[in-house]
């Protein structure tokens, strides 16, 4: 049995650097599904292969199936996303009936230690991996997020696999790991915040007012919810000392201090 872990990347360079770290002692081969198209349709580098001879990212490309969305854009935004989450199925054509397959977001990051749990449990069929859900900061946590889909991670052998799509829509009838992972929603600059709801698919999140600098940096400093959607989350600010976060984010916290909540560095 091999273990691949799949996702879909933008431009979320840090977070792949703590993922392959915190990943690489149990996965056999990590799938990053890249798209040359915004879901808007405008172009972008493709950030993985340019960044792919460098270090950290050169340690792991033994280890790496990169697999490019070749199609055209079309003018559907949440078909366009779709397409970059379903090519992961590319770079696992060749797997094997009982090898295990994790498929996530690139800022949905599961935790080693679940490996046995899942492999035990994927042998019925997948299972829905429910991370703790972080925003804007690693030690910004929601308390409330198991009251709601903060994620869809999954994983499941690879006779079971069908499209992402299909899977993640079943999520509520799975088998639930829980506190299986981190889910670090938002962890980017206000401008890359910025560039992330440009590009969301949802129009009524990409008005005008959330992508307001002023708006963006007023929802971390308190914090609160991008879109002004009330009561959906609670956010509890953890010294970083106490926080959970994978060991090489703990190991590197002087490194890392941008992404904590200003003044608990």
């Amino acid at each position: 049995m091999r273990v691949f872990d799949c996702f879909p990347l933008c431009w979320e360079l840090t977070l792949l650097e703590i993922r392959l770290s915190t990943l690489d002692p149990v996965v056999d081969f990590f799938v990053i599904a890249e798209s040359p198209w915004l879901r808007s349709g405008e172009a972008k580098p493709l950030y993985y292969r340019e960044a792919r001879d460098e270090y950290p990212f050169n340690k792991y490309k033994h280890k790496i199936i990169h697999v490019v969305e070749q199609r055209p854009p079309v003018s559907n935004r949440q078909v366009m996303e779709w397409r970059q989450k379903n090519i992961v199925s590319a770079g696992i054509k060749d797997c094997l009936p009982d090898d295990l397959i994790f498929v996530s977001d690139a800022d949905e990051i599961w935790r080693p230690e679940i490996i046995d749990d899942v492999v035990k449990q994927t042998k019925k069929g997948p299972v829905y991996l429910d991370h703790q859900l972080y925003y804007y900061f690693f030690n910004n946590r929601i308390t409330n997020s198991s009251k709601y889909s903060s994620n869809v991670a999954f994983a499941c052998r690879y006779r079971n696999f069908t499209k992402v799509k299909h899977i993640r829509r079943k999520w509520k009838s799975l088998h639930r790991i829980k506190n299986s992972g981190w889910h670090y929603a938002y962890l980017m600059s206000p401008e890359g915040i910025r560039e992330k709801i440009r590009a969301l698919g949802v129009a009524k999140y990409r008005a005008p007012k959330f992508q307001d600098l002023d708006h963006i940096r007023e929802c971390m400093r308190v914090p609160k919810d991008l879109y002004n959607r009330k009561d959906l989350y609670d956010f509890e600010i953890i010294p970083p000392k106490d926080m959970d976060a994978p060991p090489y984010v703990m190991n590197q916290l002087g490194r890392f201090e941008h992404f904590l909540y200003p003044g608990e560095a």
